[in-house]
């Protein structure tokens, strides 16, 4: 029986967010691992750091299956606390270093995107920010944007090419890093879409009492392009053409809110939970989502469970992902994303046709997660 090494450090709090993208994409997977092939394929061995958060449903799980763990410090060497050469497949949710090249055990990754090539910066990403040092930043980082983008790429193609394999999670992201690192393609890949979150139930927002709003999540991230979308509508307000409020997730910064002209139309909320922001799902009558980079794009799909029509751009993985269900924009022309709101809000696309979408997505997301676990045991 092989033996894995699953490493679930990445599925801990990363320094800006106790949840992340790769770190649930790595609980899911590991998940689906121990519950289908621990003791029956493969024998799993999860790496942890104790001195960090696990969810408790991944301690009872490791406990549960009985999953022998070892305590790595984040940033340690492996090696100086597991005998690696003793195992067959160490296995990392994300694309990173790994410290083990001079072993013979077989290493697997994910790759989820090539964001940092792709778009490691934005002409407004420094309107995210009121700090100076942090706006400074952003300013400087967009006159170097080619060293960065050429600097970064160097650094996804050293990362990817020290593994055996790879995971991508959608084709974009295959095709991206097979079209701007041609030195992979001797590596083993696989393209299975990333797992669906598991499902929670709505739960209202204390005070909360709006219905029928345009929604815009994670507004405090430059990659997501709320910026753009806040000067369109708000410029739709100020032009009597939509009544509609626009609920904005994540606060947003002093840079920006200053510029708002209708600010009585705009509610930022904070951090909201799981269940919360399902409930902003189930009440919005349109989404938006303006974003400038995605590997998959899942906040659409969630979005999709309660059958709203959503307004998303038209790059990367997004339109393989929801074809013709969904309004596309350009994310980088104010004026188109003004018309396509205006057009979603007076024509929203049928329920029936998002969630047949929804289902059919979803179902290659549950058979996908069964080939992803197979590819890294060698099935």
């Amino acid at each position: 029986m092989k033996k894995l090494l699953f490493d679930l450090r990445c599925a801990q709090p990363s320094i800006d967010s106790k949840f992340h993208g790769g770190g649930e994409y790595t609980k899911t997977l590991f998940d689906k691992m121990v519950c289908d092939h621990h003791k029956k394929d493969v024998e799993v061995y999860a790496i942890i750091d104790s001195k960090r958060f696990l969810d408790e449903w991944l301690k009872e799980l490791i406990k549960e299956h009985d999953v022998a763990s070892f305590d790595v410090p984040n940033g340690s060497d492996i090696k100086s606390v597991i005998n690696v050469d003793e195992y067959d497949i160490y296995y990392l949710g994300i694309a990173a270093p790994h410290g083990l090249e001079n072993s013979k055990i077989t290493k697997v990754c994910t790759a989820h995107d090539l964001r940092d090539y792709e778009e490691p910066v934005d002409k407004f990403s420094y309107k995210y920010y009121d700090r100076f040092s942090e706006v400074l930043k952003q300013v400087v980082k967009y006159k170097a944007i080619k060293k960065i983008r050429s600097r970064n790429l160097n650094r996804y193609k050293a990362d990817i090419l020290s593994y055996d394999k790879f995971i991508t999670v959608s084709y974009h992201t295959e095709y991206m890093v097979k079209s701007s690192m041609p030195e992979v393609a001797n590596i083993q890949n696989g393209t299975f879409y990333t797992p669906s979150k598991h499902l929670e139930e709505p739960k209202p927002i204390e005070g909360f009492n709006e219905e029928n709003f345009i929604l815009l999540v994670s507004a405090n991230r430059w990659i997501k392009n709320a910026y753009r979308a806040i000067l369109a509508i708000d410029n739709l307000y100020s032009k009597g053409i939509i009544t509609e409020k626009t609920v904005l997730v994540g606060k947003i910064s002093n840079r920006m809110s200053k510029q708002i002209v209708n600010k009585d139309k705009f509610i930022n909320l904070d951090y909201l939970d799981t269940p919360q922001l399902e409930y902003l799902y189930s009440k919005c009558k349109l989404f938006a989502y303006p974003t400038l980079n995605e590997g998959f794009g899942m906040p659409p799909l969630e979005v999709m469970r309660y059958g709203k029509t959503c307004l998303i751009s038209g790059l990367c993985s997004l339109p393989e992902l929801y074809a013709d269900t969904a309004y596309y924009i350009n994310p980088y022309k104010i004026e188109e994303i003004e018309g396509r709101i205006t057009m979603a809000l007076r024509n929203p696309i049928s329920q029936e046709k998002i969630k047949e979408r929804y289902n059919y997505i979803t179902s290659k997301q549950e058979a996908d997660l069964a080939k992803a676990c197979d590819f890294i045991v060698g099935k």
